[in-house]
């Protein structure tokens, strides 16, 4: 950024604090540190947002802190927009109708009693020991047998899930319990 435009956000960036008046050669020395940045806009940010929360003319540390969190923040927000960009798109997806695969992921789990992963979902979930074995989650599917099932689902009337509410309700009751015994309260 030139120096121009530095001084000018200098300039502001004293006017916003009136209970510190910056001399001259003080808002120069903030306006060189910002002519260093590459973005005008995130340090006009950075500077708007140090006004509600300080109380006295931030460092130029602080100042340079809050630039990188906000440079940080349009950084993140760029990748995310990117990335949902090149996505692919999954047909029926997003317009309120649920994916094939999870209408037979739901019949699985509730027709057949199986509450192993399909290919399709993320690999990244992790069941403890003990949870792997009270819902008897195994390895995920094979390819292979999703598409038996998927055969199975198509004989059984393809059963559609209609909405993630009717899909999350159904399967929150599904969740098989342990049996428990009561346990006396003493004194009671």
């Amino acid at each position: 950024m030139d120096f121009t435009r530095a001084r000018a956000l200098a300039k502001f960036l004293a006017d916003g604090f009136p209970s510190k008046r910056l001399t001259q050669d003080e808002q120069d020395a903030y306006a060189r540190a910002i002519a260093q940045w590459d973005n005008e806009d995130a340090t006009y940010k950075a500077i708007t947002q140090l006004f509600d929360s300080e109380e006295y003319v931030p460092t130029i540390r602080r100042l340079h802190e809050e630039y990188k969190m906000v440079r940080k923040r349009e950084l993140d927000a760029e990748v995310s927009a990117r990335r949902r960009l090149e996505a692919p798109q999954i047909e029926g997806y997003g317009k309120g109708e649920v994916p094939e695969w999870v209408s037979v992921w739901y019949w699985i789990r509730i027709e057949k009693d199986d509450f192993r992963r399909l290919p399709q979902q993320d690999p990244v979930v992790h069941f403890r020991e003990v949870d792997r074995e009270r819902l008897g989650v195994g390895e995920p599917l094979t390819k292979e047998e999703y598409e038996d099932f998927r055969q199975q689902w198509i004989a059984a009337g393809a059963p559609r899930v209609r909405s993630v509410n009717e899909l999350t309700g159904a399967v929150r009751k599904s969740y098989r319990t342990v049996e428990t015994t009561p346990v006396e309260k003493p004194g009671v």
